[in-house]
């Protein structure tokens, strides 16, 4: 087995996906993939910044800053003790409009993975995860001694 091309071209496949059915969801909200992250995380925390969110989503400031902005212009979100200049550390709630939305996207999110989750065993899922988790972890461990 080349595990090179196996495991490459299998999170590709995962990642290509996941961006798929994300944007394909969003787009009867009018918004993007990154939103998904976004909504999820603010549903389940109602003390997050926009920072929090770079770091929890795992994506990069500006396309967090481009999905909440959308996400604000459509009403979904809100800042709280908003100034015009700093929202990057401003606590973002969701409004009722936006609660709403959440519990559509949480409800796919489940039934998406119950789907996908038939295929393997409870007890072979965690071991799944458990080994993903670490193989995440050490490839960034390499990334970030490769960049020093």
């Amino acid at each position: 087995m080349d595990r090179f091309k196996e495991f490459t071209s299998s999170i590709t496949k995962i990642n290509r996906a996941i961006f798929q059915i994300k944007s394909n969801e969003m787009r009867q909200y009018d918004l993007n993939s990154t939103s998904v992250a976004c909504i999820y995380y603010l549903s389940n925390d109602n003390n997050l910044t926009s920072k929090d969110l770079v770091n929890l989503c795992c994506e990069d400031k500006a396309s967090i800053s481009r999905s909440l902005k959308k996400l604000e212009e459509n009403k979904y979100i809100t800042f709280l003790g908003e100034s015009d200049k700093k929202k990057y550390n401003t606590v973002i709630r969701l409004t009722n409009k936006g609660e709403k939305i959440a519990s559509n996207i949480i409800e796919r999110i489940n039934a998406i993975f119950d789907e996908c989750g038939k295929v393997i065993s409870d007890e072979n899922r965690v071991i799944f995860y458990d080994s993903l988790i670490k193989i995440a972890e050490k490839l960034e461990d390499y990334r970030l001694h490769e960049e020093k």
